[in-house]
């Protein structure tokens, strides 16, 4: 197993200089690309998976990615939560109502 300080990749991320502060990351060609949507965008449109000639197109594969963000946003209060309890509870409701309702929502979205 590797273990590396905490103090030493907040060096590593600092001497990045990324805006925002934020990872994910990727350095190309000097430049220092930050969120992850717009990461994924670029990787797309490299391996020709995002069109850039066809706006709707790009639109309908930006409306997938945001809804995905929209599953973070609602799981990511259960990550920060300190209780034990509480947070198995929110991680219930996110199980058994919240995800099987948003991915009912995105197979309906996908299939059409």
């Amino acid at each position: 197993m590797m273990y590396c300080r905490v103090e030493t990749i907040i060096k590593k991320v600092q001497a990045l200089k990324l805006r925002n502060s934020k990872l994910p990351a990727l350095t190309v060609d000097g430049h220092v690309l930050c969120q992850s949507h717009a990461i994924a965008r670029y990787a797309g449109w490299l391996a020709g998976l995002y069109s850039t000639e066809n706006r709707l197109d790009a639109c309908l594969v930006d409306e997938i990615t945001d809804f995905c963000e929209d599953f973070m946003q609602k799981a990511i209060p259960s990550f920060r939560e300190a209780d034990p309890a509480k947070k198995k509870a929110m991680r219930v409701e996110l199980a058994s109502t919240t995800f099987p309702e948003m991915f009912a929502l995105l197979e309906a979205r996908v299939a059409s």
